[in-house]
């Protein structure tokens, strides 16, 4: 396929732009980092030290023909594939191939529905992969020269088209793989530019919104620009925003999490960007490397003290959940449902830097058990008002239990399940909750209005 390569003048094509208005946050709504009653349990399933003892700070999932695949990025300027799964064993990610990227790699992202694996260097060199059928690989379709290090790169949307940002300068980048075209744009008053958030959307009843704004951390903290490069919003948090994700928990409005020089992590909704505002922050041990967003859970890397995980599935009401802590932590990619159809597991992968990947897989547990019997039902859907169902592989009598979270157990009542789909009406209020069948492993549940 061919290579187009393509430089980029700083003094041509570019366009400057200023923002139009400017959130102050002024006191902060700090949610507590206290243990809750039942706590994620985290498995590691595989690690890999990268074959060329590199530096690994990125670590990114794809998904082909039905299999998943990490992709990891080495300080000695090379890329990694290894084939991973819900089974794969902790010592053995079955390798499947690497490519050479000449100068080192600063940022990676994947765009699923073109299966574009996107890379930007240290040299200000945006590579663009197309994966591969066969033994799965990377095929270089196109790549793109700037005067200064890439320090972020980020797929916009479901289009062809990904935005990135120039090391150390007040400048953003938005190309169209397509069609090769590209525009610098230059932001006015807001000091550096120091990361793109990512987005995660999931059933969002206007999504349309999302794909409207680009979203950047900056010295006067969260940035978000049309896509048109016409107009700006500030949303200031007294320090340089360094990193953060876009997403909806609830489905409906647009939520921002961004991570803050002080150790704050800030959410704000910014479904309509010129009238949005603050929710409440948590307070980091040091400060936020990396985060990352699954449509539940918010993950947030820390510099010396791993991750911190942050239930906001109730946008409202966050609950810190727990911390993995391998050490430094650099980058973090929680996979999707599809990569395990078990109701109760979650994985997510993370760059350990020099000592390699790893793919961790996160289940509940209560306090004092580490291990629990296999499930043998499944709830659906777990946010849900009434009935709530309840899908078992066999006819079985059982005491049902609900704990909230600290613990307390706030419903006890003797049920008859059969074999399919059994209607279970429950009265409690709005909350997050846990539910427990008999000595079967626990179960998160929303009950909302």
């Amino acid at each position: 396929m061919k290579i187009i390569i393509a430089v980029l003048c700083m003094m041509t094509n570019l366009k400057s732009i200023k923002p139009q208005k400017i959130f102050t946050l002024s006191t902060r709504r700090v949610i507590e980092a206290k243990p809750q009653y039942f706590q994620p349990y985290f498995q590691v399933i595989w690690h890999t030290v990268l074959p060329d003892n590199g530096f690994c700070e990125d670590v990114e999932w794809i998904e082909y023909n039905g299999q998943y695949y990490a992709f990891l990025t080495s300080d000695n300027n090379y890329i990694y594939g290894y084939h991973i799964s819900p089974e794969g064993g902790s010592n053995t990610p079955e390798y499947v191939g690497s490519d050479n990227d000449p100068f080192n790699s600063e940022d990676a992202d994947y765009e699923p529905i073109y299966d574009y694996y996107m890379v930007g260097d240290s040299t200000g060199e945006i590579l663009v992969y197309q994966v591969t059928s066969g033994k799965i690989g990377l095929s270089l379709i196109w790549s793109f020269l700037t005067f200064s290090g890439i320090r972020d790169v980020v797929k916009r949307g479901l289009t062809k088209a990904l935005d990135a940002i120039i090391g150390e300068s007040q400048k953003w980048i938005k190309a169209n793989i397509q069609n090769t075209t590209w525009q610098s744009i230059l932001i006015e008053g807001v000091g550096l530019l120091h990361g793109l958030l990512s987005k995660f959307i999931s059933s969002l009843k206007n999504s349309g919104n999302i794909s409207e704004w680009v979203y950047f951390g900056s010295d006067s903290g969260l940035v978000i620009v049309d896509t048109a490069a016409t107009t700006a919003v500030v949303y200031q948090a007294g320090a340089p925003i360094y990193s953060g994700v876009v997403g909806s928990p609830d489905g409906v409005d647009i939520y921002a999490f961004t991570a803050a020089a002080n150790g704050y992590v800030d959410a704000w909704k910014i479904t309509d960007p010129f009238n949005g505002y603050y929710l409440w922050s948590f307070q980091m041990p040091t400060w936020a490397v990396e985060m990352d967003y699954d449509g539940e859970y918010l993950s947030i890397s820390d510099g010396y003290y791993g991750t911190y995980i942050i239930d906001v599935s109730d946008i409202y009401n966050p609950q810190y959940i727990g911390n993995y802590d391998p050490n430094t932590i650099w980058d973090i990619e929680w996979l999707p449902s599809s990569f395990s159809h078990k109701q109760n597991d979650e994985y997510f992968l993370i760059a350990n830097g020099s000592y390699g990947a790893y793919l961790i897989k996160m289940t509940w547990n209560n306090i004092n058990e580490k291990n629990s019997n296999p499930s043998s039902f499944i709830i659906f859907p777990t946010i849900f008002n009434s009935p709530l169902k309840i899908l078992s592989s066999l006819p079985f009598e059982e005491k049902l239990y609900i704990y909230d979270n600290s613990g307390k157990k706030v419903w006890e009542q003797k049920v008859t399940l059969r074999k399919g789909e059994n209607n279970l009406w429950i009265n409690i209020p709005k909350g997050i909750y846990f539910m427990k069948l008999g000595e079967i492993q626990k179960r998160k549940i929303i009950k909302i209005e």
